[in-house]
């Protein structure tokens, strides 16, 4: 009872007070339910950018690789030409339809098939690596007889699921002749020894030509003579 008496007489002493409170605590409540509108507005705009940034970077990212696919032809265009328009003697090799073609001031000498090795993911010895044939401007390094040896890689034995010697020097690994470019990338014949012996089997990143066309072609071939992939 003394307690309401007091509050009484406080009230009466200060009328505007308990308005002025609760005008307060009203705008505190008021200000946090707009508080917690905004921040779902800020959650749902930051879904939104984030999405946004998604579809960009998806978008970037097959603009760029459109971008290096466009490169790629384009760079496999000059080559072509490169290979039409060479004066020098030279070899021509088209990949997408297996065929190689001894050239000179754009005459074609002589033209035949060769069997393209598939791309290959490597042996777990190099696990994530792939191997395929390489495009471009190349050259001949070496032209191989019968009795030459080349280093077979030990990833070919693990494809095969053969042992891997101990020397991997073999003599005649690549046929009675073949042809190695600069780039490693070699030209060869069915061989009568060694892993690559199996007809069925073609060397990843490599060209199989017959022996018969790779002799005809042999002793126009040296070391710097210009090679085009393509």
């Amino acid at each position: 009872m003394l307690t309401e008496i007091r509050f009484r007489d406080f009230r009466e002493q200060y009328p505007r007070f308990l308005p002025a409170v609760l005008l307060i605590l009203g705008t505190l409540v008021a200000v946090d339910f707009l508080l917690v509108d905004r921040l779902k507005n800020y959650d749902q705009q930051i879904s939104t950018i984030r999405g946004g940034m998604s579809d960009i970077q998806r978008q970037r990212g097959t603009a760029v690789q459109d971008t290096r696919q466009e490169q790629q032809r384009l760079m496999l265009e000059i080559v072509r030409r490169q290979a039409i328009g060479a004066t020098a003697l030279h070899l021509a090799l088209d990949v997408d339809s297996g065929t190689m073609r001894l050239m000179q001031e754009g005459a074609v000498l002589r033209e035949f098939k060769v069997n393209v090795g598939p791309e290959r993911r490597l042996s777990p010895l190099r696990s994530g690596e792939t191997t395929s044939i390489r495009r471009g401007a190349d050259s001949v390094v070496r032209v191989l007889g019968p009795a030459d040896a080349w280093p077979v890689p030990k990833w070919v034995y693990s494809d095969r699921r053969l042992p891997v010697p101990a020397d991997s020097m073999v003599p005649g690994a690549l046929g009675p002749v073949a042809v190695v470019l600069a780039s490693g990338t070699v030209i060869y014949s069915l061989p009568s020894t060694g892993p690559l012996k199996d007809k069925s089997y073609q060397l990843p990143g490599a060209a199989r030509a017959d022996e018969g066309d790779l002799r005809a072609v042999a002793p126009n071939l040296a070391p710097g003579t210009p090679v085009y992939i393509y």
